[in-house]
């Protein structure tokens, strides 16, 4: 639709008004802002999207007040207030997110040291069992101890005498 604007007119540059009108393609429109000032700022809105979005025709602004097509206008203040809300908000989301990445990195370091710890220490307890076994053979006999193998009834290594 954008594309299809020819003319922008304000009727009257030299007093505050509500009226203007649009003019496209194929059509004419009569057209009231609720104020002066919202015509204002929706002319604002409107040249700015223009000068930024349609690159072969853009419309034609007549009788509009200069303030409203020069640099200084409230788009522009608003635009730069946006877009430094934009750039903070997506600095804080990057630092939050590689926040996160440094944590998992560390969730995983720490999982992989408890895993191995306790593989160690399964090992290390199954080795003394083995070797005391060795050293007193009767005492493992009928406890159902398969070499490591499933659950076992290992006794309790305070209650295992060394060789």
């Amino acid at each position: 639709m954008l594309e299809q604007l020819r003319q922008v007119n304000g009727i009257d540059p030299n007093r505050d008004s509500a009226e203007f009108d649009l003019l496209f393609e194929n059509a004419f429109d009569q057209w009231v802002a609720s104020t002066a000032s919202e015509k204002c700022t929706f002319f604002q809105i409107l040249h700015h999207t223009c000068q930024r979005y349609l690159t072969d025709r853009k419309p034609e602004f007549i009788n509009c007040q200069s303030k409203i097509m020069g640099g200084n206008s409230i788009l522009h203040s608003a635009a730069d207030s946006v877009t430094s809300a934009v750039q903070k908000a997506s600095q804080a989301l990057n630092e939050r997110g590689e926040r996160l990445g440094r944590a998992e990195e560390k969730t995983e370091d720490m999982k992989n040291s408890a895993q191995q710890f306790a593989e160690t220490a399964h090992k290390a307890y199954h080795e003394d069992a083995i070797s005391l076994a060795k050293c007193q053979p009767g005492l493992l006999l009928g406890r159902g101890f398969r070499g490591g193998a499933g659950p076992s009834t290992l006794p309790r290594p305070e209650t295992l005498v060394a060789c």
